[in-house]
C-alpha cells in the first residue's frame, strides 16, 4: 500500500507485467500480487503502465493477460497511462511534485 502511495506522489509508474502474468511463469503469486497492487492503485488514483516484457519480437505489445486482469477487476482505463500515445505523452510532460 505504501509503495502505491509513494508511486502516486512521485509520479512513478507501476508496471503491470504481461510476462509475469503469463501462465506457466516461474514467479509465484503474480496474479494475486498484481490484483492487490491494482486494488490499491484504484483506491489511491495511482497510474500504471502495461508492459509486454517481450523477449521475442512476436510478443512485443502483447498485453493479453494484463488486459484480462484489468477487465476482470473493472480497473479504470483512465489509470492506464499507455492506453494511447496521447495519454502516455501527457504523462511524460507532467512535472513531478518533487522537482
Amino acid at each position: 500500500e505504501q509503495l502505491v502511495i509513494k508511486a502516486r506522489d512521485t509520479k512513478t509508474l507501476l508496471e503491470l507485467n504481461q510476462g509475469s502474468l503469463r501462465p506457466g511463469g516461474f514467479r509465484m503469486n503474480t496474479k494475486e500480487n498484481a490484483r492487490v497492487m491494482l486494488q490499491y492503485c484504484e483506491k489511491y488514483g495511482t497510474p500504471v503502465i502495461l508492459d509486454s516484457d517481450a523477449h521475442v519480437l512476436p510478443e512485443l505489445g502483447n498485453h493479453t493477460c494484463a488486459r484480462e486482469l484489468i477487465a476482470e477487476m473493472n480497473f479504470p482505463e483512465q489509470l492506464i497511462v499507455n492506453r494511447s500515445l496521447e495519454e502516455f505523452t501527457k504523462f511524460l510532460v507532467k512535472k513531478p511534485n518533487w522537482l
